[in-house]
């Protein structure tokens, strides 16, 4: 029962003059509206939920009762004579936040004011709050970054229709498909160059993460103001975002110059979800508003497991049955207040489910803090590793039961040997193997052809690789201060051969890096394998006038990304059957 954004139905309603439900921020049916965020207990009842405190009026109550109605049984179902109302909070006289109650119009018209006056507004929404400013003005957008803090991560932008976000961005059929979804997520999409938006909302990347609005507030208020605006989370850094509005003028204050809030409760916090497109299909890399808390199907029922998450953009899942529910995003597990959010979902949903759990499966790292709750728990404890967590979790998703291949590239994460590891490459099946890979970024010469040899010198072991004698022309060119970039990716483990140290074949040919990389004007100097007792080692050696350290560590995970697919046909092809 995830939340769902406004229906084409109940929007025309919002924006129909002659319409009882005309400019009601909190219109909704049983198509769309509020669900996962306003309910505290099982079954989905109205006295369930935090509308409890809201009795329908007898025309409300006469559409809930009409099967023939689309209200039939819509447990949020309101209208502007039963329902919650809008309020503005600002600073009275003294410079405290006090709150006045106006019209619902007239809020939405104050809120639209100090926008357009390059204001900091603060708008309770569906899940918690979210910080807006104007997106056309740099003033405000760089007003807002100073207060938050928030240097130069970009900004999610919130448009009024498609045809608004076209402005802005490349909008495919599939993007509009998702923009439009009852899900609303924000979704990445190309930018465009000439996008009229300030230059200081998402800088130095091709993206705009932009999401139409939730709910009619959010459709008010955008239509009102007839541009973007930026909508980000109105949460202090690594903190959850705030759902109550006492708690928000508390802690965002010193941000906001004004607080757009309602009066319907907010059961439990719920971020806006993040996906991006990947071959015309939707990606989540943030799963929440919309997609929590459904569950992943499994191939058969297993007993009731906790799993508590990693310490970095954490979530917490359940298994009950053949079902595993999965928490809305909970973020880093980096203060009191994102260790009281995650302590407080796992209490939700263990009461939201009726469910003990058998189990709690945790991190493998022992100092996060989510394996050190889980230790403390009276429940026996399972340890899993990162990366395999991340592999187990993509075969669930997609409901592969046989032999996998899995190539997890992550952060750095603990390996049962201690090891801090990056990627990891599991042979999935009867058993488990892994072959455990680091990345490395080096300085080197700016375009100096130096051979595999610059690459051995790179790795420390040029005895290792032919033709590596020019180990000192290497060292002369770091000398002159020039700059271009190795990386090297060394592999651990034998998992995947017999006598040899490590027998993955990473290699990838020069014509398909020059192929990825030529059009950025950057050049592979050389791609090598080396073997040593250390284990396998693939380098790729990229230069270009004047090239960003950043660009290009992102160009080489390019590379890596192109070795590894051609590896993985190779053995869907039947090659390197002892690799």
């Amino acid at each position: 029962m995830p939340d769902s954004a406004t229906c084409a139905d109940c929007l025309a309603e919002v924006t129909t003059s002659t319409d009882r439900r005309h400019g009601y921020a909190f219109t909704n049916c049983t198509n769309c509206g509020p669900r996962f965020s306003i309910v505290q207990a099982l079954p989905y009842d109205r006295p369930n939920t935090t509308m409890q405190q809201f009795v329908m009026c007898p025309t409300c109550q006469a559409e809930y009762d009409d099967p023939r109605n689309r209200r039939f049984h819509a447990q949020p179902n309101a209208c502007p004579v039963c329902g919650p109302a809008l309020s503005i909070y600002a600073r009275d006289t003294q410079g405290e936040w006090a709150t006045s109650i106006t019209t619902d119009a007239d809020a939405l018209q104050r809120a639209v004011a100090a926008l357009q006056a390059g204001q900091i507004v603060a708008v309770k929404g569906l899940g918690g709050f979210h910080l807006m400013v104007d997106a056309t003005t740099s003033a405000a957008v760089a007003q807002l970054r100073e207060r938050k803090p928030r240097r130069d991560k970009p900004f999610a932008l919130m448009v009024r229709d498609t045809a608004q976000a076209a402005s802005l961005c490349i909008v495919s059929e599939q993007a509009a498909a998702l923009l439009t979804s009852a899900e609303a997520p924000i979704v990445l999409l190309p930018r465009l160059p000439d996008a009229p938006v300030a230059a200081n909302v998402a800088p130095d990347v091709s993206t705009f993460g932009v999401m139409l609005p939730a709910t009619p507030l959010h459709h008010l208020l955008l239509r009102l103001l007839d541009r973007p605006v930026v909508a980000t989370s109105g949460n202090l850094q690594d903190e959850p975002i705030c759902t109550d509005e006492h708690e928000a003028t508390h802690r965002l204050g010193a941000i906001a110059d004004l607080f757009l809030v309602h009066n319907r409760p907010i059961a439990r916090h719920i971020d806006d979800s993040v996906l991006w497109l990947v071959r015309g299909e939707g990606r989540l890399l943030r799963r929440a508003r919309g997609y929590a808390p459904l569950p992943v199907l499994l191939p058969a029922p297993v007993p009731p497991v906790l799993a508590v998450g990693a310490h970095l953009k954490n979530a917490v899942a359940l298994s009950v049955g053949r079902q595993v529910f999965i928490s809305q995003h909970i973020g880093d597990l980096e203060t009191p207040q994102a260790i009281a959010a995650f302590e407080r979902v796992i209490a939700d949903f263990l009461r939201l489910y009726e469910t003990t759990p058998q189990a709690i499966a945790h991190d493998l790292h022992p100092d996060y803090y989510s394996s050190q709750w889980a230790r403390q728990q009276p429940a026996p404890t399972i340890a899993v590793q990162h990366h395999h967590a991340h592999l187990a979790a993509c075969l669930a998703e997609h409901g592969a039961t046989g032999h996998a291949l899995g190539i997890i590239w992550d952060g750095t994460a603990t390996a049962a040997n201690g090891i801090h590891l990056g990627w990891r490459v599991f042979l999935h099946g009867d058993a488990l193997a892994a072959i455990d890979l680091e990345l490395h970024g080096l300085a080197v010469g700016q375009r100096q052809h130096g051979g595999a040899g610059h690459l051995a010198f790179a790795l420390g072991s040029p005895r290792q690789v032919a033709h590596a004698a020019d180990g000192k022309h290497l060292a002369a060119v770091l000398g002159r201060g020039h700059v271009a970039h190795l990386f090297a990716i060394r592999a651990h483990g034998g998992a995947f051969a017999a006598k040899e140290p490590v027998g993955i074949d990473l290699q990838l040919q020069s014509a398909i890096a020059e192929d990825a990389l030529g059009h950025h004007g950057h050049h592979v100097d050389a791609i090598v394998r080396a073997a040593d007792d250390e284990g396998c080692r693939l380098v790729v050696g990229i230069g270009g006038a004047g090239a960003d350290a950043g660009d290009e560590r992102a160009r080489a995970r390019e590379q890596v990304s192109r070795a590894i697919q051609e590896w993985h046909r190779g053995l869907g092809a039947g090659q390197h059957h002892q690799r």
